[in-house]
């Protein structure tokens, strides 16, 4: 008997020597990552401008798009590019794009030089959307949005050139990945899930101070896309003339913000007009957070909000608050109920809600069923449905005004 105890205590001495190993290991390589991820936040920190030959290849529906040329940085956020595009059954095409600060040129010619279009757009800086576009011209920005996007699976140094480097092996966030995987679901388009980019592989040159090359691969291991930066030159003190524009003679030039105003404008006052109008509301039964059943039948004879959302979604956060305004305006209101639709784990959901507060109804749509039903494939998105149970409209992506814009259509609707 004692030596059956002893053996037990040997037993347990050593699973627990084992697991202060692998506590030991993981604490060391958390310690790793940190050191790593410092060294390279400091050097985009100091870096000014950045120079450097981009040589990019993407894999888009199993055909391979091969971009090439010359890139161009300014901090806070000048950009130049000077690329290639060949790919997509094109033989070729010139693609510049300049954004001087204010204003983002891009201009298409042919192989020969032949001007085929000019456009412009404003970027507000301020804006969710705009800080989401400037993030892609800002090296600094750019590797912060990985970091939020990936966690580090494990850090390998090498030499290659002469050059010593950091290999981040990064694997992307569960809860982002399973978010893209009910996107592809509900989409039904399985190339869709094979774009999913699982693994990134970041290479850093130590020496240098700069990103060498990243690679990006789905749940096949299968390669999907990988860029290169070749002759980098960080901090040459590039001119300010080198970020700005000439529209050459003759050519016509497309306002991309005054078209997408239009198309807004549009979305927002004729909401009615959505393919989806006058169409019968899918049948749905799902429970909220408090246990509370709504079943579309039993809503007839009301006039229905549905929103649609994630918790991964920033613009979703930025409506969100529009629609709690509009929950607590019509809260008493006998004629008109507020729902809002996500997927997701109920905890995860309850903690999202509570630390922003929310209390209009949250319907958990466990499989995407009710969202594939609604043909929901992005989000925010927010259907409208008459007392008879027919949707009147369909509002898609964010709007500022949507709080207004909504309770014109319900006032509309009594």
């Amino acid at each position: 008997m004692r030596k059956k105890i002893l053996s037990l205590i040997l037993s347990c001495s050593f699973i627990l020597s084992l697991l202060q190993i692998k506590t030991l290991y993981a604490k060391q390589a958390d310690s790793e990552f940190a050191t790593a991820v410092a060294q390279i936040r400091s050097a985009y920190e100091g870096m000014e401008d950045f120079a450097a030959t981009v040589v990019q290849d993407n894999i888009i529906s199993g055909r391979q798009v091969k971009v090439s040329g010359r890139t161009y940085y300014k901090k806070p956020y000048k950009f130049r590019a000077e690329v290639q595009v060949s790919g997509m059954g094109q033989d070729g095409v010139k693609n510049l794009a300049v954004f001087d600060g204010e204003l983002f040129w891009q201009q298409q010619s042919s192989l020969d030089d032949k001007i085929l279009n000019v456009m412009k757009s404003e970027i507000d800086k301020y804006s969710l959307q705009g800080k989401e576009i400037l993030e892609q011209f800002s090296p600094k920005d750019y590797f912060e949005s990985i970091m939020n996007r990936y966690n580090i699976e494990s850090l390998n140094q090498a030499e290659e050139g002469g050059t010593s480097l950091y290999i981040l092996d990064m694997r992307l966030k569960k809860e982002i990945s399973d978010n893209m995987e009910q996107m592809a679901k509900i989409s039904k388009a399985n190339t869709s899930r094979q774009m999913i980019p699982y693994q990134m592989l970041f290479y850093w040159d130590k020496e240098n101070g700069y990103c060498r090359k990243m690679e990006v691969f789905n749940g096949e291991k299968a390669l999907i896309s990988s860029v290169e930066y070749r002759d980098a030159k960080v901090n040459s003190n590039l001119k300010d003339n080198l970020f700005s524009y000439q529209v050459p003679k003759g050519a016509n030039v497309m306002d991309m913000t005054a078209i997408m105003n239009r198309e807004r404008k549009k979305q927002e006052s004729e909401g009615i007009e959505h393919d989806r109008v006058g169409s019968k509301c899918p049948q749905f039964s799902l429970v909220d957070l408090d246990g509370k059943i709504y079943d579309a039948e039993q809503l007839k004879g009301k006039i229905v909000i549905i929103n649609f959302w994630a918790t991964w979604c920033e613009f979703c956060l930025k409506e969100l608050p529009l629609i709690e305004n509009i929950f607590l305006n019509f809260q008493k209101d006998n004629d008109v109920q507020i729902l809002t639709i996500t997927q997701g784990k109920k905890d995860k959901i309850m903690d999202f809600v509570e630390e922003h507060g929310f209390v209009f109804p949250v319907l958990v749509d466990g499989q995407g069923e009710i969202s594939y039903r609604f043909g929901v494939d992005s989000v925010p998105r927010v259907f409208v449905i008459n007392k008879y149970g027919r949707i009147a409209a369909v509002y898609l992506g964010y709007h500022a005004d949507i709080e207004e814009v909504l309770i014109q259509d319900i006032e509309r609707l009594r």
